[in-house]
């Protein structure tokens, strides 16, 4: 059963039609070369899309967590532990506050 060939393939028949065997050798290895090289590029561009996505599902979770406790703290603000300063000037108020006229 034979094959009809190509218009593309009639074309490339006829450009190495004229090579000799060591230029057919060095251009199957340059050709085997670039499909080594575009591999590791499509390997590496899929290794990036794959730490985006991690880093995406991270940061997705941190926002999560981040808007419950902001909810939270809107929810209960009157349950908000009393600062430092808070309950060091309480005395002090209360002490000048019976001294005013």
């Amino acid at each position: 059963m034979e094959i009809e060939p190509t218009e593309r393939s009639a074309r490339i028949a006829a450009l190495i039609g004229d090579c000799s065997v060591d230029e057919l050798r060095r251009t199957v290895l340059q050709s085997i070369d670039h499909a080594h090289q575009s591999a590791a590029e499509v390997a590496e561009a899929w290794a990036m899309y794959e730490g985006a996505q991690g880093t995406i599902a991270e940061l997705l979770d941190e926002n999560r967590r981040l808007l419950a406790r902001v909810q939270e703290l809107q929810v209960a603000p009157q349950q908000r532990p009393r600062r430092n300063s808070d309950l060091l000037a309480g005395p002090a108020r209360a002490a000048r506050r019976k001294l005013s006229p």
